[in-house]
C-alpha cells in the first residue's frame, strides 16, 4: 500500500476524524494519526440538537441501538434559586439531543474514517516532518515501527494541548475559567437519581457552577468550573 497522501490528519478527536471522513468521501488519499488507544475517560459528554445534522452526515447519528449515546430530555438549573427549574429539550426545533462516552463515540468517528477510506494509526505519533519539493516527508511512530510516508497537506487537530509537530502552537488563553471533572467509578442508581435520569443538572456557586449528567455507562460525571482563585475572593 502507498504511504503518499493528499492529507496527513493529527489526532483522531472529533475535529480530526470528521476532516478524514470528508476528504475520504471527497476522493482525498488520507491518513489519520491518533496517539492513544481511545481506553481513558475524555471530558466532553453532550452533544446538543444542532449537531444532530451533522453527525448524520458524518454516518453515525446515534439511534435507540447505539450503545455509546443515550437521548437527553433537557437541563435542570438552580442558578440563583434553591429548586431547579427543568428545560426540556422538546422546545428544541431541532429535537432532542445525546449524551456519549467519548471514549466509544470518538473511537466510532475514527473507525467512520477508516470505512471512509482512510488510512488510520492508532497508539501513534508523528516523529517527524520536514517540509521539501511542494511536500511533507514524514515518520510515524507505530506500536509496529516506524512508517515513512509523504503527504502534501497537514492538519492539526490536537484540540487544546496543540503539541502537534511540526508547528507547535502556544495556547490563547481566552479567560481564566478552569474545570475540574471527577467520574465516579459505580453506577448511580436511576431509580433515585432525581433530575439526572433524563437531563443534565447545573447549580451555581459562590465561585462558580456545577454541572452534573449520567453517561451511557451508568457513571455519573461531574464537573466544577471556577476562575483561578486569584479571581475569586
Amino acid at each position: 500500500m502507498s504511504n503518499d497522501f493528499d492529507a496527513l490528519i493529527i489526532g483522531g478527536g472529533p475535529a480530526g476524524s470528521a476532516c478524514a471522513i470528508r476528504l475520504a468521501r471527497a476522493g482525498a488519499r488520507v491518513a489519520i494519526v491518533e496517539a492513544s488507544d481511545f481506553s481513558h475517560f475524555r471530558v466532553g459528554e453532550t452533544i446538543e440538537p444542532s449537531a444532530g445534522s451533522l453527525l448524520r452526515r458524518l454516518g453515525i447519528e446515534p439511534d435507540a441501538s447505539t450503545d455509546w449515546a443515550v437521548r437527553c430530555a433537557g437541563v435542570s438549573a438552580a442558578w440563583g434559586q434553591p429548586n431547579a427549574a427543568h428545560r426540556p429539550i422538546i422546545l428544541n426545533p431541532r429535537g432532542h439531543g445525546w449524551r456519549v462516552d467519548r471514549r466509544r463515540f470518538d473511537r466510532a468517528l475514527f473507525e467512520q474514517a477508516r470505512n471512509a477510506g482512510a488510512t488510520t494509526y492508532e497508539s501513534s505519533r508523528l516523529s517527524s516532518a520536514l517540509r521539501g519539493s511542494g511536500a511533507w516527508t514524514l515518520e510515524i511512530g507505530t506500536p509496529h515501527g516506524a512508517v515513512h510516508a509523504r503527504a502534501s497537506w497537514i492538519v492539526t487537530a490536537t484540540g487544546r494541548s496543540a503539541s502537534a509537530a511540526p508547528a507547535p502552537r502556544p495556547r490563547l488563553y481566552l479567560d481564566r475559567l478552569i474545570g475540574l471533572a471527577l467520574i465516579r467509578p459505580q453506577s448511580v442508581d436511576l431509580r433515585r437519581a432525581g433530575d439526572l435520569r433524563n437531563s443534565a443538572l447545573i447549580e451555581a456557586s459562590p465561585c462558580g457552577w456545577w454541572y452534573s449528567a449520567v453517561i451511557p455507562d451508568g457513571r455519573r460525571l461531574d464537573v466544577y468550573f471556577t476562575p483561578t482563585p486569584t479571581y475569586c475572593q
